[in-house]
């Protein structure tokens, strides 16, 4: 579900063992699967996170058949805890015949762009040392695959028409001129783009619920995408 592909699992250095916060992002889709049974799925989903963490929250646009994905707070873990945990969900997905791919971050910028970067199947973490490297390859399209309000597609395109065409491009010329970007597409735009092209978050995630009467219902926490 929760939100491009890389051929192996990326494994966190020794240095980074000491606990950590970690969020993680699954993005999964129910290829194969009858969508009557989706409901039915998506509950044993919510379950399988909740034994994780408590606080998940799911994405997608409200009121559709089956969530983009989820994010799961998993707490202050060390990154083989964290990738363990990751592995078991990722073994019951795909126990479950459904298209697969989970990122481990300390953000939940980084664990959605590293799920989006995982091969299907594969569990993709991304650890402190790295995450500035990392960041820079994406393509400012890659903002659109966040689940955030704030990146829509116009924004998107602005970035494009003046030249950003990459994260990377975004975090240098927000070094090199800390007000460009708001001067450029507004203070709250330029401020979350100067963010999370450094791998952080806009605010806090809020845990959500249970699927109700559809997978990814009007209820606290579903974060709806603006496209």
């Amino acid at each position: 579900m929760c939100a491009t592909a890389l051929n192996q699992v990326m494994t966190w250095p020794v240095a980074s063992e000491l606990t950590a916060p970690v969020i993680a992002c699954a993005l999964a889709t129910p290829y194969g699967v009858p969508a009557a049974e989706w409901l039915e799925l998506a509950e044993a989903l919510h379950a399988r996170c909740a034994r994780l963490t408590d606080r998940v929250v799911w994405l997608g646009r409200r009121g559709q058949a089956w969530p983009d994905g989820a994010l799961l707070d998993l707490g202050r873990r060390s990154a083989s805890e964290a990738q363990a945990a990751c592995e078991q969900l990722m073994a019951w997905l795909v126990a479950q015949q459904l298209t697969a791919r989970i990122g481990i971050g300390p953000s939940r910028t980084l664990a959605q762009l590293a799920a989006l970067r995982a091969a299907s199947g594969v569990v993709r973490a991304v650890d402190p040392e790295e995450a500035s490297a990392f960041i820079q390859r994406f393509p400012v399209d890659a903002l659109s695959g966040l689940a955030s309000a704030a990146i829509t597609p116009a924004l998107v395109a602005r970035l494009r028409a003046a030249g950003l065409q990459t994260l990377g491009a975004v975090a240098l010329l927000d070094a090199r001129d800390p007000t460009a970007l708001r001067r450029q597409f507004g203070d709250e735009a330029g401020a979350g783009l100067a963010l999370i092209a450094q791998g952080n978050d806009l605010c806090p995630p809020q845990a959500g619920s249970a699927p109700s009467h559809s997978a990814c219902d009007a209820r606290q926490g579903c974060v709806t995408r603006m496209d």
